[in-house]
């Protein structure tokens, strides 16, 4: 079935050619703090290094600005090959920048990132063991007659994140 347009000139995105999820991008303000979060808290797995050398056309091809220091890691949960990344950037801690102000859940653009898990309870005990920002307590949520149970923390650097147990 054809994608439904939702406005907007042109024809609609063609059925299957995109295919799946391959990665989305989360930068921090302190690349080893928050490799440390994501692997030894969160249990990811890393799939590679990248630094300002070697990644220089990507960011030339985001309109990004040119970095003397640029750090990333592809990190993954399950089976690697069959798994959507993250990417964690940390583009030149300590710039002459100002910092961007604190995003909300409710602004436009990226807003948090949902990882599956097998028992949350468990995982709120870890998240609390390792002092994580507990956003709220697991609560049930019913989606088309599906319970999903959801908790809600924040990364090192405020990020929102949420782990859901289809229960």
């Amino acid at each position: 079935m054809p994608a439904e347009s939702r406005g907007g000139a042109g024809p609609a995105m063609p059925a299957g050619l995109v295919s799946h999820l391959i990665h989305t991008c989360i930068v921090c303000s302190d690349f080893d703090r928050s490799l440390d979060f994501y692997t030894r808290v969160l249990g990811a797995e890393i799939g590679g290094r990248v630094s300002a050398g070697e990644a220089a056309p990507l960011s030339a091809a985001m309109g990004a600005p040119a970095r003397r220091r640029w750090r990333g890691a592809m990190l993954y949960w399950g089976d690697r090959g069959r798994t959507s990344y993250v990417d964690l950037i940390s583009y030149d801690e300590g710039g002459d920048e100002d910092p961007p102000p604190p995003r909300r859940p409710i602004d436009p653009g990226y807003s948090r990132l949902c990882l599956r898990c097998t028992d949350i309870e468990a995982a709120a005990a870890h998240l609390r063991a390792n002092e994580v920002e507990l956003v709220s307590d697991p609560v049930d949520l019913t989606i088309e007659g599906r319970v999903h149970r959801i908790l809600f923390f924040r990364d090192p650097d405020g990020t929102l994140l949420e782990f859901s147990e289809r229960t």
